[in-house]
């Protein structure tokens, strides 16, 4: 009884340390800060999601010179604030499928939840492959590469990641295959298989 009971403990830990894998595996203690980038700000929430500040719960707000024109208004008295209740993070992935008819961001390559993340906070790192591309992985844990036109990797080597490119990647699974005819993770040896291997996708590279 005592073996049996042993055996259930292992295959228990095993499996939670899988799973944070093959959801959300950017999970967090906390929110990052906002980050300030194409006139909006961004953050990855404590849940991993990536999202955007907003003032209607829906829209991400972009500052334009009217919306700074706004907020000098509210600080001397002659704009009114926000609804508080609406003032907060417009997030990518179940809540933005709420808000958005069932489309989370992420399912669409060129979508902001996609582009911002991997310009801001995905975390590039040397392909498992031999002259492959850098590789990170998207808030749910698809593999993609470092791209500027959603289509090509680019090469290591013409990469600077101290300068902030606005990114377009490309993301293995349905959208490799729509570019490519296959998702790169059927294909043994390919770098989307290979990056997605558990013993590489243990490294805290995105």
């Amino acid at each position: 009884m005592s073996f049996r009971r042993a055996a259930c403990r292992r295959l228990l830990v095993g499996i939670l340390a899988v799973v944070p894998l093959v959801t959300l595996s950017h999970a967090q203690a906390e929110p990052t800060d906002w980050v300030y980038f194409d006139d909006e700000e961004f953050r990855v929430e404590a849940d991993g999601n990536l999202s955007c500040y907003t003032e209607n719960s829906r829209n991400c707000v972009r500052y334009t010179s009217d919306y700074r024109f706004l907020l000098w208004g509210r600080k001397i008295g002659l704009a009114a604030s926000p609804d508080p209740s609406q003032v907060g993070s417009a997030k990518c992935g179940a809540d933005h499928a709420r808000r958005w008819g069932g489309h989370d961001g992420y399912q669409q390559p060129d979508h902001w939840c996609n582009r911002v993340y991997a310009t801001l906070f995905a975390k590039w790192e040397k392909s498992p492959v031999t002259d492959g591309p850098l590789v990170a992985r998207t808030p749910t844990g698809e593999v993609m590469c470092y791209s500027t036109d959603g289509q090509n990797c680019s090469r290591p080597q013409d990469v600077d990641l101290k300068q902030r490119r606005y990114l377009k990647p490309l993301i293995c699974g349905s959208h490799h295959a729509s570019v490519w005819g296959v998702t790169g993770y059927d294909q043994p040896g390919h770098w989307c298989a290979k990056a997605r291997e558990p013993s590489y996708m243990r490294s805290p590279f995105g």
